[in-house]
């Protein structure tokens, strides 16, 4: 079986079941934040990391997807 990337847990989908809930959350929002407040993807990783009740599993994904992207 294969490992999440973020953690070493065994993965589900590309994350272990943690970090994918993480990242589909991450990735549902954005459209929202866009729409709202008309940010890039980049702009909006970075403000949702910067908030303070942003959770640990959403931070680990954001840094692994701006790693990925070279952001």
């Amino acid at each position: 079986m294969s490992i999440c990337p973020i953690c070493g847990r065994d993965k589900q989908d590309k994350f272990c079941s943690y970090h994918q809930t993480a990242y589909d959350n991450v990735k549902e929002m954005y459209g929202q934040w866009k729409t709202a407040a008309g940010l890039s993807w980049e702009e909006y990783l970075h403000k949702i990391s910067d908030i303070e009740s942003t959770g640990r599993w959403i931070r680990e994904v954001i840094e692994f997807i701006m790693q990925q992207d070279g952001l």
